[in-house]
């Protein structure tokens, strides 16, 4: 398997570095972020392979960046895969955010969740 690039957005940084050491562990290359400034610009200046977006702590905020992202001419075709959306949230994001997007109910700590991602790169 050929690593991959893989950005992790989110507000806690503890659960970036869960997700950021496992993917690294799978051979991956993580880099963790918070959603502020110009993500976008970031992402098209250091093009990843995935953008996972983390919304169990603010899933508003995380549903506003994956509009951003798919707004973006630059980053509107990158895979992104939102994690800990609330089934409430489920229909939100699945008409907010078009495009090549996948979504997990479980939190970025969460094994399964985490192997999933790493099959979806």
């Amino acid at each position: 398997i050929v690593g991959r690039k893989v950005w992790i957005l989110g507000c806690d940084s503890a659960r970036i570095g869960v997700a950021v050491e496992f993917l690294g562990k799978k051979g991956h290359t993580a880099r963790g972020a918070e959603p502020g400034g110009d993500v976008g610009a970031s992402l098209r200046a250091d093009r990843p392979d995935l953008v996972v977006i983390d919304m169990e702590s603010d899933g508003d905020r995380g549903r506003h960046l994956a509009v951003q992202l798919r707004a973006d001419r630059g980053t509107r075709q990158l895979p992104i895969v939102l994690v800990g959306v609330s089934s409430s949230d489920g229909p939100k994001v699945d008409r907010a955010v078009p495009g090549p997007t996948r979504r997990y109910a479980g939190s970025l700590t969460s094994d399964t969740v985490l192997e999933a991602i790493s099959k979806d790169l």
